[in-house]
């Protein structure tokens, strides 16, 4: 290694301690840190050669060169090693300086409120490493941040997220909205949410368009211990010229059960990797998707559940309707290990093309050792249903208000799994924003 590459590894590493002591982080979130870090400028970046990003728009997702070699934006000439001044002035160029804090809210029957429920913790992610020594067990669980290039990225320089530590045999009787606003042009969050053996909570956690936002690289990790129960959305509501890359990657135990759903509305290209290990008998996994582009928007979802052990079940329904020059990629994956016997497994992917110019392409698999297992999946295309036309047209509904209705409740059916009322119709009004003012009079929560 070149005497000029050792300044640049130190400069990044004084950098990424200075973030951590500037947001007072215990010494395994700054090992972490560096421990992205020096992993970034050894990873390699996406190519199309690899499967996932074969038709990906690579540039989209190039941070800028100083996330992994900020010591270059400095002159050499005085050949000295990096100072703390340099490191505390480099933190503050990439990360401007702050942390973009979350907000926590409940969305109950009655009424909504700020914070959340008696006994649940919620903080935003650099509160609670400063405050609860047992994250450290739930952060990169999957040591995403020493074999992932944008995972190692997150763990460097992140500069926001949540941490929601919902306790033992705890329901919460609300949904919880977890709101991000991002205060940078790169955003780099990492939310981790843990549900204690016997809980139930429903969640919400929405990003929403921020200033200036042009790049987000979010990394959610949530674990399900035994028995417990999660309804969990998250949505992709960026600005409109904003490219983001999502890892979620959801841990079940025995006997738990998770209903995902996976929305995407705002964004220019939004690409999400989505990964389920059931790794306990008994446990379920429902993942709900929504897409809804137009223009020239590009969202992609690569999506795996991935059976461990015997007697699980996963189902995926994802939808997407594309008009414009929007296009969608669908990547669905059931993966049943050996000893996954007993296994039920079921995905759809129904795609939606209200343009001739929009395009969606899907790509659902099977992977499966198992021989004593339900594992079934399919895709279909279509525009809009000529008999269901008919039905509304015979019905005295003229044929454009009869097209927004079948669009309508296309995408309604996903938001219509939500299971808590409140939350269901926060969602459903969500929708409705994107889809513009001609088409609320069609909603059914606007009927009620």
């Amino acid at each position: 290694m070149s005497t000029t590459t050792l300044k640049s590894a130190a400069l990044a590493c004084q950098t990424t301690d200075f973030l951590a002591k500037t947001y007072g982080e215990p010494e395994w979130s700054a090992a972490k840190r560096k421990a992205g870090l020096l992993a970034a400028r050894h990873l390699a970046t996406p190519t199309h050669k690899d499967e996932a990003w074969r038709l990906s728009f690579l540039e989209h997702f190039a941070l800028p060169d100083y996330y992994i070699n900020p010591y270059a934006s400095f002159a050499e000439s005085d050949g000295n090693e990096p100072s703390a001044d340099d490191a505390a002035k480099l933190a503050a160029e990439i990360c401007a300086g702050s942390e973009t804090p979350a907000n926590f809210s409940v969305i109950g029957a009655g009424s909504s409120y700020a914070g959340c429920p008696a006994g649940i913790t919620g903080l935003s992610m650099s509160a609670a490493l400063a405050a609860e020594p047992s994250l450290e067990s739930f952060f990169f669980l999957d040591q995403r941040h020493q074999r992932d290039y944008y995972g190692a990225l997150n763990a460097a320089w992140r500069n926001g997220g949540a941490w929601l530590d919902v306790p033992r045999d705890t329901a919460t009787s609300g949904t919880i909205k977890i709101e991000h606003v991002p205060q940078s042009a790169v955003f780099l969050p990492h939310s981790v949410l843990r549900l204690e053996s016997g809980s139930q909570a429903s969640v919400i956690e929405h990003f929403r368009p921020g200033c200036s936002n042009s790049q987000s690289v979010p990394t959610i990790e949530i674990n399900l211990a035994e028995n417990s129960s999660l309804q969990y959305a998250l949505v992709l509501d960026w600005e409109p010229e904003t490219f983001s890359l999502v890892n979620v990657h959801v841990y079940m135990q025995e006997g738990s059960n998770a209903d995902i759903f996976l929305i995407s509305l705002g964004g220019l290209d939004n690409k999400v990797f989505f990964q389920s290990d059931i790794a306990g008998a008994n446990a379920s996994s429902q993942v709900y998707g929504l897409t809804y582009a137009k223009d020239r928007q590009n969202f992609e979802i690569n999506l795996l559940q991935k059976h461990h052990t015997g007697h699980s079940k996963s189902d995926v329904l994802y939808h997407c309707a594309l008009d414009g020059e929007a296009r969608s990629i669908f990547a669905g994956n059931i993966d049943v290990c050996g000893a996954a016997q007993k296994s039920d497994a079921y995905q759809k992917n129904r795609n939606l093309l209200l343009s001739p110019r929009a395009h969606a392409y899907s790509q659902p698999q099977l992977e499966i050792i198992a021989d004593d297992v339900r594992c079934t999946h399919g895709a279909n295309f279509t525009s809009y249903d000529p008999e269901q036309e008919f039905y509304l047209q015979s019905r005295g509904i003229r044929p454009e208000e009869a097209r927004r209705l079948i669009v309508s409740g296309f995408l309604h059916e996903i938001t219509g799994h939500f299971r808590h009322d409140p939350g269901r119709f926060y969602l459903g009004q969500l929708l409705n924003s994107h889809l513009g003012e001609e088409w609320l009079a069609f909603s059914d929560e606007q009927a009620d």
